[in-house]
């Protein structure tokens, strides 16, 4: 009779915390496990209960990641001109600790933030470089980049070219920036 009963609220308590748990009349669940004949036929249902309640968490909270992932991206493909862009004014935007922000993001977007605003950057740059006449310095400010000598080596470093000799390969190209 304890096994039962314990079992009963074991099986109560996985139901009160599994997120989509539909089966919470505690009634039901002390009448079948009343109706068992044997302590082993016990087994099957806890099992389930308890692995039906680990699926729901883990989809819960991977949905629950992938919001905030979004939310990051998001924000940063409408804010990545600031050149005071930082992991944690992006962490204070999802209302989360910059580890916490840095870690979701590279877990569900397999790639970590710096290097998005990173890859967002240097795309708008090669768009611009190829789309209009502007300097490069004019497209390293306007991208969020600091400008000067910093921007031309990373430039170099990130293409392979300077910014003029990228801008004389490419231009009346389909050149797609998101492939480099």
């Amino acid at each position: 009779m304890y096994i039962t009963v314990y079992s009963c609220m074991f099986i109560m308590t996985i139901d009160m915390y599994a997120p989509n748990s539909n089966d919470n009349n505690s009634d039901a669940i002390a009448d079948d496990l009343t109706k068992l004949e044997t302590i082993d036929a016990l087994l099957p249902i806890i099992q389930t209960k308890c692995a039906n309640a680990i699926v729901e968490d883990d989809t819960v909270s991977s949905t629950k990641y992938n919001v905030i992932a979004n939310n990051i991206e998001k924000y940063i493909d409408e804010n990545y001109t600031d050149p005071n862009l930082s992991i944690h004014i992006i962490a204070t935007y999802v209302n989360k600790s910059a580890n916490y922000t840095r870690n979701i993001f590279k877990q569900i977007k397999g790639i970590s933030i710096s290097d998005y605003i990173t890859k967002k950057r240097f795309s708008e740059v090669c768009r611009l470089l190829i789309e209009t006449n502007l300097t490069a310095q004019a497209i390293s400010q306007q991208t969020g980049m600091s400008s000067g000598s910093y921007f031309y080596t990373a430039f170099k470093k990130y293409t392979g070219y300077t910014p003029e000799q990228f801008r004389k390969k490419y231009i009346g190209t389909d050149f797609n920036p998101d492939k480099i």
